[in-house]
């Protein structure tokens, strides 16, 4: 039978454009958790982070083999390195056991996705720099023999550390690197029955030397990049078209195509030119709205899964329902959902107890479910990794604990708080069901609530309730936006000088 280039063109758009609910990041750490005291099998690596996800929302299990450093791995690669070191801190690693029974840890996530009908991406790296910690004298067990044999590579050495970034990535403008990458990526989609690939670019977000030394990326930083995605694209067709069912694509980078480019990353060509079908903007660190991702994307027919990082960031008076909590995934979770975005997906939450890979994938459940809101929920100081600068293409707030804002004594300071599954145009009866608590946290007790006069998108709000190091309000919710709403504060000129530490909202049903 002649090969139909356009139908298998059409199965790819159709198997892309099928509903993705939520995508479980799985970090592949889960071969170090299973106890030494354990025996290295399927079902002790499935309980870690795996088991307990069949029959939730999770739709799409994206698989690490550690792929840290560049070149070492936990399945049975014959290109990279096998890792055989265990972890330090927990003293096992079941990867070189389940390689010498003849299933190792990917091909048992594949059988174990696929039998519970999910998809199942693999995910590579691209420049993991946990093994940034190895010394000459310590060796790390992360740290693989490419590094050791080349260290040409790589944008220093423990002694000769780069601006940004760690020593210990590995710098894409050598062709043999990008080369290594291709082999690693082909080798996966050739041996195992994956649903797809993520390429994970925040992961550490340097790829170049003249980056690494603190200057922007040189255009042809920019095009030795997509000539790497151009070629893991073709291959994967090439791969797609060979077992008779399309290879997916996802890219993992930060949601700013002007901050790519600089970092040598012109995610925007790649749009245009088709060379991904799934962008996962941020991780973390965040520079734009949903809203900016979702248009950028669908504009070029990309689908988008919201990347939601854990937080990072400390302090809070509030901890019990703080960032990491459910109430703040379901708020963030539910504002991608009415940007537009086609998927939730999930970094650094292991957990598969949690409800919330019960709630993430249904916005109409989300808006019945009691939700939190924060100014900003990832913060400027702790970006892993040490990234380029990016200060300069944000466009978001990032007032938190650790990025407290004063107050002057002769304006307003102004910012943004964003909700979603706020009801308009309904009955009052509808609008009562509905409770929203506004919380402003400061640096120090207030004795007097009317020292800070706050205004919600406008309109001036009454004294409000002092609680701890906090000032608490309740609007009314005709009072609220789905969306941006403004939010001023300003303090009494003869009272003493006070810094923000946070500003959230709960919302409730009642």
């Amino acid at each position: 039978m002649e090969y139909d280039s356009g139908k298998f063109e059409q199965r790819h758009r159709t198997l892309r454009d099928r509903p993705r609910r939520v995508i479980f990041n799985n970090d592949g750490c889960d071969v170090f958790t299973v106890s030494a005291e354990s025996e290295p099998t399927a079902g002790n690596l499935l309980a870690q982070r795996s088991s307990g996800l069949a029959d939730t929302h999770v739709d799409v299990m994206v698989y690490t083999t550690i792929s840290s450093g560049f070149s070492l791995f936990t399945h049975a690669t014959h290109v990279g390195e096998v890792l055989h070191r265990p972890h330090p801190a927990l003293n096992n690693n079941i990867a070189p056991a389940l390689i010498e029974q003849g299933r190792d840890c990917l091909q048992i996530m594949v059988d174990f996705g696929h039998a519970k009908g999910m998809e199942v991406f693999w995910s590579m790296r691209m420049n993991d720099t946990h093994d940034g910690a190895h010394r000459p004298d310590k060796p790390y067990f992360l740290f693989p023999r490419l590094k050791q044999q080349h260290p040409e590579y790589l944008m220093g050495t423990p002694e000769e550390r780069p601006r940004h970034g760690s020593w210990s990535a590995v710098d894409y403008g050598h062709p043999e690197i990008r080369e290594l990458a291709f082999r690693f990526v082909e080798e996966v989609c050739q041996r195992y029955d994956v649903d797809g690939v993520e390429l994970d670019f925040f992961r550490h977000p340097v790829f170049f030397r003249r980056v690494a030394a603190g200057e922007p990326a040189a255009p042809e930083d920019c095009e030795a990049m997509t000539g790497l995605l151009r070629r893991i694209r073709a291959m994967c067709r090439k791969e797609g078209e060979r077992r008779g069912r399309p290879l997916l694509l996802a890219v993992r980078t930060p949601d700013s195509c002007e901050y790519g480019r600089l970092i040598g990353l012109d995610v925007g060509t790649w749009m245009e030119e088709g060379l991904f079908d799934f962008w996962i903007p941020s991780g973390y660190f965040r520079l734009n709205p949903w809203s900016y991702s979702v248009e950028r994307a669908h504009h070029q027919d990309i689908k988008v899964w919201a990347g939601m990082s854990e937080s990072r960031v400390g302090g809070g008076h509030h901890r019990h329902e703080g960032r990491a909590s459910d109430p703040c995934y379901r708020g963030r979770a539910l504002n991608a959902w009415e940007a537009g975005a086609d998927g939730v997906y999930l970094f650094n939450l292991f957990d598969p107890q949690r409800r919330v890979w019960h709630e993430l994938g249904d916005p109409s459940l989300l808006q019945t479910l009691k939700r939190r809101y924060f100014v900003s929920v990832l913060g400027r100081k702790n970006a892993a990794g040490g990234n380029y600068p990016c200060d300069g293409a944000r466009n978001l707030p990032v007032l938190n604990p650790d990025d407290p804002v004063e107050i002057p004594d002769d304006r307003i300071y102004e910012t943004n708080l964003t909700l979603s599954g706020i009801p308009h145009n309904v009955s009052p009866a509808k609008q009562a069901a509905y409770k929203v608590q506004l919380i402003i946290e400061l640096d120090r007790p207030v004795a007097l609530a009317g020292d800070v006069q706050v205004i919600l998108n406008g309109i001036s709000l009454p004294a409000g309730r002092s609680a701890t190091d906090a000032l608490c309000w309740e609007p009314d919710v005709s009072q609220l936006r789905n969306g941006e709403n403004l939010i001023g504060i300003r303090r009494k000129p003869a009272s003493v000088p006070l810094r923000v530490c946070d500003i959230s909202a709960v919302v409730t049903t009642i």
